[in-house]
């Protein structure tokens, strides 16, 4: 594929290759002896990469605290939120309920998760970003006092949606249901709000590479959760 850009008033062709872009779902990076776990989507297989990930590489280490990052995640599979809360809570708890025209459906912890029982300082980063599936489990923390979420408020998508295909290759996006916390909120359109609200990120401070969030959340940890 050729592709014209135009810049500074001048023009220049380049050629590109189209290929399958694939973002990992969990990834783990070290900060000053805190594990930072970005969560960056919600696929079918992200419960159980974040439990291997947390048996094989990061309890084993012991450390002081541990660092979710769930900032510009914009959800997924509803059974992939069941699966990531399962970790947090003891088999059976409410992870979050579906409520219907007709009916409601509750989704409960299917095991008892590695961090049950974890008496160490847990937080959650979110940003506007941070919709659907990432607030499903935001909420739930929030409301099981399981960890702090720090950042800015969520995106506020409380419902659930169906997507219907047609023959001529046509989709429509029908809005099925709405998700309520494990105490019944509602957040949409208002979203999680944070424990500990901070400053959002500046264009100079991403284009620097600077991350005081995240810096917050370290010491945060380092603190013991004060």
């Amino acid at each position: 594929m050729k592709l014209f850009i135009l810049r500074g008033g001048r023009g220049q062709e380049i050629t590109v290759t189209r290929g399958k872009v694939t973002i990992p779902s969990i990834t783990v990076k070290w900060n000053k002896g805190i594990p930072v776990v970005g969560i960056h989507q919600f696929s079918r297989s992200t419960g159980q990469d974040l439990a291997k990930i947390l048996n094989e590489e990061i309890l084993k280490k012991d450390p002081k605290g541990i660092i979710f990052d769930l900032r510009n995640n914009p959800g997924g599979f509803l059974t992939s939120a069941v699966s990531v809360g399962s970790i947090f809570l003891e088999k059976g708890k409410k992870v979050f309920t579906v409520e219907y025209k007709k009916g409601k459906q509750e989704y409960v912890a299917t095991r008892t998760g590695e961090l049950a029982n974890y008496n160490r300082p847990l937080v959650f980063l979110q940003n506007k970003g941070s919709a659907s599936a990432s607030e499903i489990l935001t909420a739930m923390i929030q409301d099981y006092k399981i960890g702090t979420i720090m950042g800015n408020p969520s995106h506020g998508k409380g419902t659930v949606q169906e997507i219907l295909s047609y023959q001529n290759g046509a989709n429509f996006k029908l809005t099925i249901a709405k998700w309520l916390s494990p105490k019944n909120r509602w957040i949409n359109e208002v979203g999680v709000q944070p424990d500990n609200e901070l400053p959002a990120l500046t264009d100079e401070q991403k284009k620097n590479k600077q991350d005081p969030q995240l810096n917050a959340a370290v010491r945060f940890v380092q603190r013991g959760g004060k």
